[in-house]
């Protein structure tokens, strides 16, 4: 089972530590686990460093910045997001598209597009051992992780699609102008 997450490696608050902590606690657990960090940047050699202090080096995988993300996301099974802080994550947007369950940090816009049990599971931040639970548990029970992958997909069609975003808008603008009218 492949977990991955998609960072910025510059921005501390993205606690990849967590992710790491997260995959030691699975990896001392289960096996036949690979973690694998797409994304780069400046703290790249301390995450290396802590990855071989948990002694998990050997199942963590550091892909560096990858532009088809799409398409790396086929060999991610469960995708997740650590942050302590997050206006809205398009990374859980692209990893429920390509059908990726997600587990999440409840913060900032990851409580508007998870539904917790439902379409993914939300974590406190910090916590690296509810995070490696979840992960377990999607691993662990099939149906579980199969309704996760089809309400994942269904929120992103039925709330972020490019027709909903134009919807939205067009809503917005139309309210707006509407009230700029009656000024008038």
């Amino acid at each position: 089972m492949v977990v991955g997450i998609v960072s910025n490696l510059n921005r501390r608050v993205k606690r990849i530590d967590v992710f790491l902590k997260a995959a030691a606690y699975v990896a001392e657990r289960r096996s036949g686990f690979r973690f694998v960090i797409i994304g780069d940047g400046e703290f790249k050699d301390e995450l290396i460093a802590i990855s071989k202090t948990l002694g998990i080096q050997e199942v963590v995988d550091f892909a560096g910045r990858i532009v088809n993300v799409k398409e790396y996301l086929k060999c991610v099974d469960i995708g997740v997001l650590s942050s302590d802080s997050e206006g809205f994550s398009n990374a859980i947007l692209e990893y429920m598209a390509s059908g990726v369950p997600v587990v999440a940090t409840a913060v900032g816009g990851n409580k508007e597009a998870i539904v917790n049990g439902v379409s993914g599971f939300l974590v406190p931040p910090g916590d690296y051992r509810a995070m490696g639970e979840r992960i377990i548990q999607l691993a662990d029970e099939r149906e579980t992780y199969l309704e996760m992958q089809r309400q994942g997909l269904a929120c992103v069609l039925d709330k972020f699609s490019l027709e909903k975003a134009l919807e939205a808008y067009q809503k917005f603008y139309g309210r707006v102008m509407a009230r700029r009218m009656g000024e008038l």
